[in-house]
């Protein structure tokens, strides 16, 4: 049996959904980012739970896509990177969008489709400040004139860019990159897209938005058992190095999750679980399986009970956001690193397919 659970809600997944739904014309689009395993959360179960709520699912690498469509999800997906030459006849038979922007890529992708029954669908990504992936905003009138050019089983579905500082809203790069895109976008029948889960609230949202954390928030748990209970006397060392002594008599437990299930030791002695009623801060190093939790005095805590480890926002306990602020990462991070020995199970209704 695992040590740690982590539930995903799947029901405020779908409320999440929603309320970004709300927010924008009928006519937009939504896309759920599930790379990287939906960010932890499991993306082939996500996604089922999901599927008839979204119109794109959006991935990393071209296994993630098979992954989902092994699993009869028939949704858009949109690879976010260009594919290996090697992975253009993968894309083409599995009906996976890909991504564009060296000319090199765009005439290996035309070549291949030539006087090929089906064709592949193609966003083409430019690069309008990240300096990560993309066309360069300076240069991009000979790559969307070759795209452009290119056989008619090439289809032009989208172009789209990516901020670099969605989360800061006044940054004078936002704007900018803004004022390289727009220039571009003028043609009717592609779908452009440019805002990610903190843009979708503040920025224009073209045709279609791509959402992953802003989907995600709110809707985990994770939970580890209590393997033992342990009374020390004053002064006793507490696990590797040392780096807690207790002052007086204490009751700690043992909590059954570690650093190779994905908890942080940027929370060794700093951050807590809830058991029970109880706040127990952590003590000493994360452990590879375990860590260490100091009980209050009188708390009636034994072997089997639940640790809380993430909690939602509306229940006690750390949940995403403060266990990344404790450990100085982002949200993404702490979810993403949990390990595949972490046991998923799912709430919720399924929005079929």
């Amino acid at each position: 049996m695992a040590f740690a659970t982590l539930t995903v809600d799947c029901d405020t997944i779908s409320q999440n959904i929603q309320a970004i739904r709300a927010g924008l014309s009928a006519s937009t689009r939504v896309m759920i980012i599930v790379k990287a395993d939906a960010y932890g959360l499991g993306a082939v179960a996500v996604a089922t739970h999901i599927a008839g709520m979204v119109d794109y699912f959006g991935v990393a690498t071209i296994s993630e896509a098979l992954d989902l469509r092994d699993q009869g999800i028939q949704t858009p997906i949109l690879l976010l990177s260009e594919p290996l030459i090697a992975d253009i006849p993968i894309a083409v038979a599995h009906d996976i969008d890909i991504t564009l922007y060296h000319p090199s890529t765009i005439a290996a992708v035309n070549d291949y489709v030539q006087g090929r029954k089906h064709g592949i669908r193609t966003h083409l990504k430019v690069d309008t400040g990240m300096c990560r992936l993309g066309v360069p905003w300076d240069a991009t009138d000979a790559v969307i004139a070759q795209w452009h050019a290119t056989n008619h089983r090439v289809e032009k579905v989208g172009m789209y860019s990516h901020y670099a500082n969605s989360d800061q809203p006044a940054h004078p790069l936002n704007a900018e990159q803004l004022a390289r895109f727009l220039p571009i976008a003028n043609d009717s029948s592609i779908i452009y897209h440019f805002s990610n889960s903190d843009a979708v609230r503040h920025f224009h949202h073209f045709g279609m938005v791509r959402v992953g954390w802003a989907a995600y928030k709110n809707s985990v748990t994770l939970t580890a058992p209590v393997r033992a209970v342990r009374d020390i006397p004053s002064g006793t060392s507490v696990g590797y190095g040392s780096t807690f002594v207790s002052r007086k008599p204490m009751r700690m437990a043992v909590v059954g999750m570690g650093y190779a299930d994905g908890l942080s030791t940027h929370l060794s002695n700093n951050g807590y679980f809830r058991i029970g009623e109880y706040t127990c801060p952590i003590i000493g190093r994360v452990c590879m399986d375990m860590v260490m939790v100091a009980l209050p005095e009188g708390a009636d805590v034994g072997v089997g009970d639940v640790a809380v480890i993430l909690s939602p926002d509306d229940q006690p306990g750390m949940n995403v956001v403060d266990v990344a602020e404790a450990t100085g990462e982002n949200p993404r991070e702490v979810l993403c690193r949990l390990s595949a020995r972490v046991m998923r199970e799912y709430l919720g209704r399924r929005y079929d397919l």
